[in-house]
């Protein structure tokens, strides 16, 4: 019953290449890019840097050089949601699940029902998330979901509203808020916020004003400016005067409704990469909006189980190119980056981060008695946040690739000279200013997830131990020296994953796993601390290599590494990645995201690099 096109060409294998340099993953090798390489002599930035980062699909991040310096002038924005939660929590009712049970369930109220499913009237979510079936109040949550933002350097997040008052979720709001406060005023350049507002669009953006914006004037500072002014959007001649002196009304805008040239879009439909789906007033190029799919013909469930033709996440080059595995490519989504890049415009607005549930509705229709209008399964809903299994975090690494090449990124941290670091000698070595490859994670990153339920799931994660903080890096003629503290004092050395060490080396034939040919695993049998140096057999499979020199104090650890064991020749540029990880699942990158803590957080990694890429 279901109409899909199967079209196996050359040109998916072509639109891949555009999107990412590819990088080799498990046993294969990484192939040779071309370049010219001489030694990187700035800029540089003071902390952190630019991110590195391979996804499931060896699709590499761009590099500094690539990327080009932070554009000022341009800004990314987010859709994001905050309904998960807040209405009734039962089921939950899953509609991937549903399918695995019988794949034809849409065939029928009964069917569907039979399989797992709810009746009309109930929300169904297309796939389980990465972090479970959330609800939207859970810090725990809010808290990845800000530190996802600032690592791939979102703007602002638009908050949705749409359906009106008294859908205005002003709990979750204030739980953002008071989040993304938090991190601001630690130094962190976390996204700032506006309002979408649609239906009954004057009292709803009432109720923001009145319960958001004036209740919490400490806030105030973290809204989106636009032309000077906080940003709401909505339709101005529903607005009062009050909210018409405080904020820039920009006008909602619909896909399917006539163009408004000072309209804030959210998705295209008929006006989608055409020119008419630039919006911007007084000869400015103001906006586009991007999605991963399209419902431009009707519900999504109309294409996900009854023929229809709306662009799914394999759309490309004017249809769907649907193949097994097609929904992990981004195609739809890589194409529709491509154009908007190309037109120039001061913000992109992606449409979504985290929408993941839709209510089914009974139409009355027989031969489609299962409807979902704004998602319906993995390959008809238009979701970026990382879920369990299926695409992962694909849209949200091709998202941050794409970030990168729209608006540049940061340099990298400065290699430095040769410090060589006595590792039986004091900490206070690390305090040198000769040392400036230096690193900061974010905090409270480890904290303890409260049980939380949505209908028979439950939510708990108590893996947080060690809260890593600083890190840095120095190197000498013959090592490479790592140092990293926590928050609190280590916790005693437990398992063979703690406080372990990530490495890409550079190498592009060793074998890897996401990445990384070399590990080190720390153990102390009461004799002191032992760092065992891992080298990668193909995907989570490692060999010993060597034991190196390892030191811990209180909330403290350096190693020093030969560069000769990772076989980086003493006189050779170095073109190095890591990332501290504890308490993580072994073989499991996913667990970068869940479990323990991650520096940095999920798949990325730092770059401690002197080449210059060219």
């Amino acid at each position: 019953m279901r109409k899909t096109i199967f079209i196996r060409v050359i040109i998916l294998i072509a639109l891949v290449a555009i999107m990412f340099s590819v990088v080799g993953c498990g046993d294969k090798p990484t192939p040779e890019k071309p370049k010219t390489l001489s030694k990187y002599d700035g800029p540089f930035s003071a902390v952190n840097g630019i991110y590195g980062g391979v996804d499931d699909l060896g699709r590499e991040l761009l590099t500094d050089t690539e990327a080009g310096g932070i554009k000022t002038n341009k800004t990314v924005g987010l859709f994001y949601f905050l309904t998960a939660g807040a209405g009734t929590r039962l089921g939950p009712y899953d509609i991937s699940e549903i399918l695995k049970k019988d794949p034809e369930a849409y065939r029928s109220d009964s069917a569907w029902i039979a399989a797992g499913g709810a009746p009309a009237g109930n929300s169904h979510w297309f796939a389980k998330p990465l972090f479970g079936y959330y609800l939207q109040n859970e810090e725990w949550v809010v808290r990845k979901h800000i530190q996802m933002f600032v690592d791939s350097d979102i703007d602002y997040l638009i908050l949705d509203t749409t359906n009106g008052t008294p859908n205005t979720y002003i709990l979750q709001g204030r739980l953002l808020l008071k989040i993304l406060d938090e991190y601001s005023k630690l130094g962190y350049d976390v996204p700032k916020v506006a309002y979408y507002t649609n239906s009954v669009s004057g009292p709803t953006m009432d109720e923001i004003y009145d319960e958001i914006y004036a209740k919490y004037p400490e806030y105030q500072y973290l809204w989106f400016y636009w032309d000077g002014k906080p940003l709401m959007i909505g339709k101005s001649e529903e607005a009062s005067s009050e909210i018409k002196a405080t904020f820039r009304i920009k006008e909602s805008q619909w896909p399917n409704s006539e163009k408004i040239d000072d309209g804030w879009p959210w998705i295209e439909f008929e006006r989608n990469m055409t020119k008419d789906a630039i919006f911007g007033i007084n000869g400015r190029k103001e906006i586009v909006a991007i999605s991963p799919a399209q419902h431009d013909q009707n519900w999504m469930s109309t294409s996900a189980f009854y023929g229809g033709e709306n662009r799914s996440r394999s759309w490309h080059d004017g249809a769907n190119h649907i193949t097994e595995d097609s929904y992990l490519y981004g195609y739809n989504f890589a194409e529709q980056w491509e154009w908007a890049i190309a037109q120039d415009t001061e913000t992109i607005f992606i449409t979504q981060w985290n929408e993941w549930t839709a209510t089914r509705f009974d139409f009355d229709l027989p031969d489609q008695p299962i409807i979902f209008v704004d998602t319906a399964t993995i390959e008809y809903s238009r979701d970026i946040e990382p879920m369990e299994g299926g695409y992962g975090d694909n849209y949200y690494m091709q998202m941050k690739y794409y970030i990168q090449k729209y608006k540049g990124s940061d340099a990298r941290v400065n290699v430095g000279g040769d410090t060589t670091i006595d590792i039986n000698g004091d900490f206070s070595q690390w305090d040198s200013t000769n040392i400036t490859a230096v690193y900061k994670d974010f905090v409270s990153d480890a904290i303890k997830r409260k049980t939380t339920t949505y209908g028979t799931a439950k939510n708990k994660n108590d893996t947080g131990r060690n809260d890593i903080l600083n890190m840095k890096v120095a190197k000498d003629a013959a090592n490479i020296y790592f140092y990293v503290d926590t928050v609190a004092a280590l916790t005693a050395p437990e398992g063979e994953n703690w406080m372990s060490l990530f490495i890409r080396s550079g190498s592009k034939t060793n074998k890897n796993w996401k990445g990384y040919d070399y590990m080190i695993v720390f153990t102390d049998d009461g004799t002191g601390l032992k760092a065992t140096l891992r080298q990668c057999a193909g995907e989570w499979s490692w060999t010993d290599v060597s034991t190196v020199s390892a030191k811990k104090d209180t909330n403290k650890i350096m190693v020093s590494i030969p560069k000769s064991v990772l076989g980086i020749a003493q006189d050779s540029l170095l073109n190095v990645q890591f990332k501290w990880a504890d308490n993580y699942e072994a073989g499991n990158v996913f667990s970068f995201y869940t479990d323990g803590d991650s520096a940095p957080y999920g798949r990325l990694t730092y770059v401690f690099s002197e080449e210059k890429w060219s």
